[in-house]
């Protein structure tokens, strides 16, 4: 028998609410909002002139998504599209349906309106658990013996009403949900077992055999969209639902079932602990508990969700796990408690797949090596922290990072926020400096570039790290912060407060290779430090790179090629609006462009207005003063051009 578990090769927003689009704290700009035209014309380009030549290089990369395209079509949309993926996102906050639906749209999963669930009402919550379970052996082709039925009833008796009800909607889901799970993947004529090992290999790896290009090519997004939306609209109406009343809280019960999909737990307030299983469903109604695995979802369980009402909980597995989709669904709902999430990979991830993970309250800590805290791969992953001070802690492929015909968002409402991937540990040392990791991190679209020979290049996705209120800190080594490679956009929003960004190479609104990225910072008093090279709005090879912050007192720290700066054909933009900053940068930027093909354009642009604004004394670009960096020979189309006013 196949089992996943041997596979693994190793304050804005508050209380759940979720806001309007006119409500929104900063509104999308128009293009012509932006000074990148009047920049232009101070070296006689205009928006049209300005453009790099897509239209020749697009056979590189295979399934780009059409936001990527549409901003690396037209830089100058760049600014107002990520700040769209911002408001939606954040817009969304708390709501499963609505998240996911931004997710696979931004994915191009074109999902349609879905029939409500016939589900007959029924005055006693545990018959209607009961005919949900029972209804999930039917789906499977035979029901339990006599004797079983007996024994399942009088089980389900000591389940609170209340709890009964909230398994009852999430198990009612399941069957329709695996109808479209199976149409997502029909024209693969492939046993689901191999498509299963093919799916974590290909999100794990990048991987390219056969299979895996099958499932790239072959798997029906909107089909794995309706999935993942029976799903989360059960979950929706399960948070919907009344608050549980005391005795279901603080009443000790366990019930245990196992169906030919997946194991069923569901227990009451005694702490519990959860060993490693193929869980379909756990719903935990309190209690400080412990889970070594859990919604996760496996080769003969394509779907697993879990619930936890109450406690302070750990999370804990040394594979892959909580909120994980692959070749399958897997949603984690915490509601309440200050929590410790740890896994190798996961805590949400998806590979042809969905996963979901929401925290809604508590100080919580998330933890792993690689790929996960929104990681995704032909599909679509959100994690969403809706509350509270929290850290979140990798090495690698996480923290908002999308590979091919996938949308990944980690998006945190409030709270003092700490991102870290770990850059002291090398153990993924990066080819542009064997001293640092690495990180794919923090709003990272990651396109695979096939070596010569190869000839399978793969677009990346659409990432996108969503801060709301609060204080934040990231930290991250080679490409982190709002960056793209290889056909993908990779963008990171922060709405406000007091923040510190750190990061060692392709950092801050920086990309390389035919990509398209963006860092914009809503408000507040921050401090931006690039240890090494290309970042703070940089882009490189025919890829646009945008830093823009709005007010505050600011310092930018770098050692040169940043702050609207391009090379290799690029397109680089940094624009300061409002607020006093200090610029700690080499006479090599801001506002510069270098080494470029003599057939193409390269443009850098630096923008800094209403503020007071100090430079290096041997920096070129003073306060107020206005620059066209002469051309240089063998580069007639390189414009460096900027404005400090």
């Amino acid at each position: 028998m196949f089992n996943r578990k041997y596979l693994f090769f190793v304050t804005l927003i508050l209380g759940g609410m979720t806001l309007s689009s006119a409500e929104l704290p900063i509104q999308s700009q128009s293009q012509t909002d932006s000074p990148w035209q009047g920049l232009l014309a101070m070296d006689q380009l205009t928006p049209a002139t300005a453009q790099m030549p897509t239209s020749q290089l697009r056979s590189m990369g295979l399934f780009p998504r059409k936001t990527f395209e549409k901003v690396w079509d037209n830089w100058l949309l760049l600014d107002a599209t990520t700040l769209e993926i911002g408001n939606k996102f954040l817009a969304a906050n708390g709501n499963c349906s609505q998240l996911l639906t931004v997710a696979a749209g931004y994915a191009d999963a074109a999902p349609v309106a879905l029939p409500l669930p016939k589900t007959e009402a029924t005055v006693d919550p545990h018959q209607r658990l009961y005919q949900a379970i029972f209804a999930i052996h039917q789906y499977k082709g035979g029901k339990p013996e006599t004797e079983q039925l007996e024994a399942l009833r009088k089980n389900i008796a000591v389940i609170p009403d209340a709890i009964a009800e909230r398994a009852a909607v999430l198990l009612e889901a399941v069957p329709g949900a695996i109808d479209e799970h199976r149409q997502s993947i029909a024209r693969i004529n492939t046993p689901e077992p191999q498509l299963f090992s093919a799916a974590l290999h290909l999100a794990l790896n990048y991987d390219t055999s056969p299979t895996s290009r099958m499932l790239i090519e072959k798997t029906d997004l909107t089909r794995l969209t309706h999935a993942s939306l029976l799903l989360a609209r059960a979950v929706d109406q399960v948070l919907s639902l009344p608050p549980v009343p005391e005795n279901g809280k603080t009443k000790d019960f366990a019930f245990r079932h196992h169906t030919p999909i997946g194991t069923i737990a569901i227990n009451g307030a005694q702490n519990n602990t959860y060993p490693e299983d193929d869980y379909l469903l756990i719903l935990d109604a309190a209690g400080d508990d412990t889970y070594h695995d859990g919604a996760v979802s496996a080769a003969e369980c394509p779907v697993s969700m879990l619930l936890d009402l109450d406690g302070n909980d750990t999370y804990e597995t040394d594979k892959i796990a909580f909120g994980v989709g692959i070749l399958g669904y897997g949603i984690l709902i915490d509601c309440a408690g200050n929590d410790t999430y740890k896994a190798h990979a996961g805590l949400a991830a998806a590979g042809v797949g969905m996963g979901l993970l929401m925290d809604r309250a508590g100080n919580d800590s998330y933890s792993i090596r690689r790929y996960g805290e929104s990681a995704a791969t032909v599909g679509f992953t959100i994690l969403n922290d809706m509350a509270g001070n929290d850290r979140y802690y990798c090495y690698e492929a996480a923290q908002a990072y999308a590979q091919v015909k996938s949308c990944a968002a980690l998006v945190d409402a409030s709270g003092n926020d700490v991102y870290v991937a770990e850059d002291k540990d090398i153990i993924y040392p990066s080819p542009q400096t064997q001293q640092h990791n690495s990180s794919l991190a923090q709003g990272f679209g990651f396109g695979r570039r096939a070596h010569p020979g190869d000839g399978y290049s793969l677009a990346g996705g659409i990432a996108a790290l969503v801060e709301g209120s609060g204080d934040d800190s990231y930290s991250a080594g080679v490409f982190g912060q709002g960056v793209g490679y290889w056909y993908a956009l990779g963008t990171l929003v922060d709405f406000g407060g007091d923040d510190n960004y750190s990061g060692v190479w392709y950092s801050q609104g920086a990309c390389a290779h035919y990509a398209a990225a963006a860092t914009l910072d809503l408000g507040g008093n921050d401090r931006y430090k690039l240890l090494m090279n290309q970042g703070q709005g940089h882009g490189r090879d025919y890829s646009v790179g945008l830093l823009h912050d709005i007010g505050g007192n600011d310092v930018f720290e770098n050692p040169g090629n940043a702050l609207g700066n391009a090379n290799a054909n690029g397109i680089g933009l940094f624009w300061k609006q409002g607020g006093n900053a200090e610029f700690q940068c080499p006479p090599n930027g801001p506002g510069n462009a270098v080494d470029s093909r003599p057939e193409h354009l390269c443009i850098g642009l630096f923008f800094a207005e209403q503020g007071i604004f100090t430079f290096r004394d041997d920096t070129l670009v003073k306060a107020k003063s206005s620059w066209v960096r002469p051309k240089v020979p063998g580069a007639p189309l390189n414009h460096g051009i900027g404005m400090s006013k």
